[in-house]
C-alpha cells in the first residue's frame, strides 16, 4: 500500500490543479483531499473521462493545432443554420487565423442582418482593417460607434487613436488618447498613449505619464498586480529604457 502513496499523491496534485484551473468546483478539493483514491477516480470520470468532455477536449485540440479544421466545422454550422452567432464565430475563426479578407466578408454579412451600428461587429472589423493596415477604414468604422459607452472602454479605441495618427490627424488622436487617460485604470490604453507620445517626440509628456503609471503600480494590491500583470511588465520595461 505504501508503494502507491507517491502515485496517489501525484493524482491528487493533478486533480487539485484541474479543479483550480478548469472546473472551479471547489467542493472537490475536500473530496479528493479526504478520499484520495476514490475521490480522484470519481472526479476524473465526471470531469475528464465522460464522452462529452473527451469530445470537447478533442475539438479544442483540433482547433488549436488545425485552425482550418475549426473553420471547416464552423462553415458547416453556417450552412446548416445561418444565424448571427454562427457567422460571427466563423468570422472570428478567420480573424484568428489571419485570413482577413474572409473575416471581413463574414463580418459584413452580419451587418447585412443587424445593421451597421452593432458595436461588437464593428470592433472586430476594426481589428481586421488594422491588421490589413487599412487605417482609413479603421477610422470610418470607429466613427459608427464612437459614442457608444462600451466602445469607449474597449481596446479597439486604441486602434482608432493610432489610426487617426497614421492617417494624418495626430491632434484628434491625442484627444482620443486623453479621453482614455484615467488614473488607476485603463493601463493598456495608457501605455499605448505613452508610445504615441514617445513616437511623436513629446518626451517630457511621455516621461510624466510613465512616472504616473509607475506610481500607481506601487500602490496596487496583490489582486490588482495579478489583474494587470501584462501591462505592468510593459510599463516597467519602458521605465528601464
Amino acid at each position: 500500500m505504501f508503494r502507491l502513496y507517491p502515485i496517489i499523491l501525484i493524482i491528487q496534485i493533478f486533480c487539485f490543479y484541474h479543479i483550480l484551473k478548469h472546473s472551479k468546483d471547489y467542493k472537490w478539493i475536500f473530496i479528493v483531499a479526504f478520499f484520495p483514491l476514490i475521490g480522484a477516480i470519481i472526479y476524473a470520470y465526471i470531469y475528464l473521462l465522460r464522452k462529452d468532455k473527451l469530445k470537447d477536449l478533442q475539438t479544442n485540440l483540433e482547433d488549436h493545432f488545425q485552425p482550418n479544421a475549426k473553420i471547416q466545422r464552423l462553415k458547416k454550422a453556417v450552412q446548416f443554420s445561418d444565424t448571427i452567432n454562427n457567422r460571427m464565430a466563423l468570422a472570428n475563426a478567420y480573424l484568428e487565423s489571419n485570413q482577413l479578407t474572409q473575416a471581413i466578408h463574414h463580418y459584413r454579412r452580419c451587418q447585412d442582418k443587424i445593421g451597421m451600428g452593432d458595436v461588437e461587429v464593428n470592433k472586430k472589423l476594426m481589428q481586421a482593417y488594422y491588421l490589413q493596415e487599412n487605417y482609413s477604414l479603421v477610422v470610418r468604422t470607429a466613427e459608427e460607434i464612437e459614442s457608444d459607452p462600451y466602445f469607449n472602454k474597449s481596446k479597439e479605441k486604441v486602434l482608432y487613436a493610432h489610426s487617426l495618427a497614421l492617417t494624418g490627424n495626430p491632434d484628434k488622436a491625442d484627444h482620443v488618447f486623453q479621453s482614455m487617460n484615467h488614473r488607476f485604470s485603463n493601463y493598456y490604453h495608457r501605455i499605448e498613449y505613452y508610445k504615441f507620445l514617445e513616437g511623436h517626440q513629446r518626451m517630457e509628456e511621455a516621461r510624466q505619464l510613465l512616472d504616473q503609471l509607475m506610481d500607481e503600480i506601487a500602490q496596487m494590491d496583490r489582486k490588482e498586480l495579478q489583474l494587470y500583470r501584462r501591462e505592468i511588465v510593459e510599463i516597467r520595461d519602458s521605465a528601464k529604457n
